[in-house]
């Protein structure tokens, strides 16, 4: 079912075998109430926004469910135009990319080896890998 969320409030936290969850329970403006699980803290719909619902079963007196973005219609069109990526090579969004996954690889193996860099430390890192591969790919 499709509906508009009249109220969300938070109910309980809990783990299982796929990890943290935390539970909402949703008020619909077409008056279903029910109890869906998320897996971060903060709810991700707000009172106002339309959701897709669906019941999957009651559990002491509450409909549990799940409650997710509505999918588009088939054959309706986007609301917005898809992103435009770029795979050009001097994309500085690529080469930031590069830089911030080559500095946290460093942290991972800094951590796994037992030594220690600070946040500024990977940051300068993460400049000077930005910097070199833009000389590198201003001499190709």
């Amino acid at each position: 079912m499709v509906s508009k969320i009249s109220s969300v409030q938070s109910a309980e936290t809990f783990t299982d075998h796929f990890g943290q969850k935390w539970s909402f329970i949703y008020t619909m403006e077409d008056g279903q109430v029910l109890k869906a699980n998320h897996k971060k803290e903060a709810c991700p719909f707000n009172i106002g926004d339309e959701v897709e619902y669906e019941i999957k079963g009651e559990y002491d007196g509450m409909a549990r469910g799940t409650v997710k973005r509505p999918q588009p219609k088939e054959g309706a069109q986007p609301s917005s135009p898809a992103p435009s990526y770029s795979n050009r090579r001097d994309d500085p969004t690529i080469g930031n990319q590069w830089a911030i996954n080559a500095a946290i690889n460093l942290l991972q193996f800094q951590v796994t080896s037992g030594s220690q860099m600070s946040m500024s430390e990977i940051e300068r890192v993460a400049t000077e890998l930005i910097n070199v591969r833009t000389n590198l790919l201003n001499i190709q």
